[in-house]
């Protein structure tokens, strides 16, 4: 469920697009709707389309010159993954963290719900829930991963547990 965590913080930085200097000293609110649907194709071995639909909001923080330093929110996501004639539900609940470095790069940590699917009549079959930290360096390259605790069982998830939910 990394690609929900990356999404999320994709989301959580796009957000500054809504700040600007005028308002420098009061944190000021956001709310992104969020409305997505995009197929993947190197999971499995047929692609399959992934919907999300909900809401980032928090606020961001500013210094007296009106640049960014922190940003708080939370997310509330629901969502699908769908192939051949059946759809998968999922649910991300998580409340982030934005620190915006001196070096220009930017740490996200992420607590709650990074991504959780339940199937009825098997129960939970995939859960990232604990919480993440990831610093996205100032040149715009993969992020790295700073700390990470709880329940996660993504590389099996997006390969033999969801492609097996989904295969035809």
């Amino acid at each position: 469920m990394r690609r929900l965590v990356i999404l999320t913080a994709i989301a959580a930085v796009f957000s500054l697009a809504l700040t600007g200097p005028a308002l420098a000293a009061k944190p000021v609110p956001f709310s992104e709707a969020i409305n997505e649907s995009f197929v993947v194709d190197d999971v499995c071995p047929f692609p399959f389309t992934q919907t999300l639909t909900g809401t980032v909001r928090g606020k961001t923080f500013v210094d007296g010159a009106g640049n960014p330093v922190r940003e708080i929110g939370r997310v509330h996501l629901d969502g699908t993954f769908a192939a051949n004639g059946v759809v998968v539900p999922f649910i991300v609940r998580q409340g982030f963290n934005v620190t915006f470095n001196d070096d220009g790069s930017v740490t996200v940590a992420i607590t709650g719900v990074v991504g959780r699917v339940v199937v009825k009549g098997q129960g939970l079959v995939g859960a990232t829930i604990g919480r993440v930290v990831l610093t996205f360096p100032a040149d715009g390259g993969e992020p790295t991963v700073d700390f990470e605790a709880g329940q996660n069982n993504e590389a099996e998830f997006f390969g033999p547990i969801l492609c097996g939910l989904l295969a035809p």
